[in-house]
């Protein structure tokens, strides 16, 4: 309601709806043209939940290399870890921006 309240894209709706791990299942039951964003969305949620970003602790074993969104969007491990060390990097270089005083 909130998405349609503020007029919000069709496309990000769709992030937003399917963003976990509901998109695979839509896709598979009633095919629908989604688009990439919402699994792009999911597999940064996947390496944000593998890094502890916005939880107590890291899923380390989280096996995102495996992930319907990795297949969706053929990625490979090394693209996977490279995108991991990415987002790490640029979380610990921006995370002090967010400290308060």
């Amino acid at each position: 309601l909130v998405i349609r309240k503020w007029r919000l894209s069709e496309e990000l709706e769709n992030a937003i709806r399917y963003h976990h791990d509901g998109f695979h299942t839509i896709l598979k039951e009633n095919p629908v043209n989604i688009g990439k964003l919402p699994v792009i969305v999911n597999l940064a949620d996947l390496i944000c939940l593998r890094l502890g970003i916005g939880r107590k602790t890291p899923l380390p074993e989280l096996d995102i290399e495996n992930s319907d969104s990795a297949s969706l969007l053929r990625l490979t491990e090394d693209n996977i870890h490279n995108l991991t060390d990415r987002i790490q990097k640029n979380f610990e270089e921006e995370k002090e921006e967010f400290k308060l005083e």
